[in-house]
This record gives C-alpha cells, sequence and structure tokens, in this order.
C-alpha cells in the first residue's frame, strides 16, 4: 500500500526533469535542472497526478467489481458464509 504513492511521487519528479531536459537544445546536467526548477517546483504536478490515478483506479475497481456481479461471483471485499460446524 506505501509503493504506490512512493511510486507516483517518483515518477511526478521523474518527468518535471524530463521535462525540462526537452526545453534545452543542448542538455544540461539533471543536477543544474533540480537545482533551477527548486525543492518546491520539482512535485509541482503532483496533487492532478493523485486526482487522474485515484479516479481512473477507482473506475477500474467499479468495473472489475461489476463484471463480478453479473459474473455471479463475490465482490470484491465480500465475505463468505463459513461451513457450520457439528
Amino acid at each position: 500500500q506505501l509503493a504506490c504513492p512512493l511510486d507516483l511521487g517518483c515518477h511526478s519528479v521523474a518527468d518535471v526533469v524530463v521535462s525540462k531536459l526537452n526545453t534545452y537544445e543542448s542538455k544540461p546536467p539533471i543536477s543544474q535542472i533540480l537545482k533551477q526548477v527548486g525543492p518546491v517546483g520539482i512535485w509541482s504536478g503532483l496533487g492532478l497526478r493523485i486526482i487522474m490515478v485515484g479516479t481512473l483506479t477507482a473506475l477500474q475497481w467499479g468495473i472489475y467489481d461489476a463484471f463480478k456481479v453479473y459474473s455471479g461471483l463475490p465482490t470484491t471485499g465480500a465475505k463468505t458464509e463459513e461451513p457450520k460446524k457439528n
């Protein structure tokens, strides 16, 4: 559960660096770009990315559970009946 936010944050930082690299004709070192953008700028766009990924994930789970209901399978998190003990 912790891996997804960490992965999301790493991809966001990498996307900011790649976007800045593509604006230059001669590619400066990554350290120069990180200094230019700063510690706050490196996380720009992370909030929108979290909303996008969260929405898409929720839709995927909804479709998955709807398919399971349609197929007659138990839904995600559904409680199953335990066999009765004699």
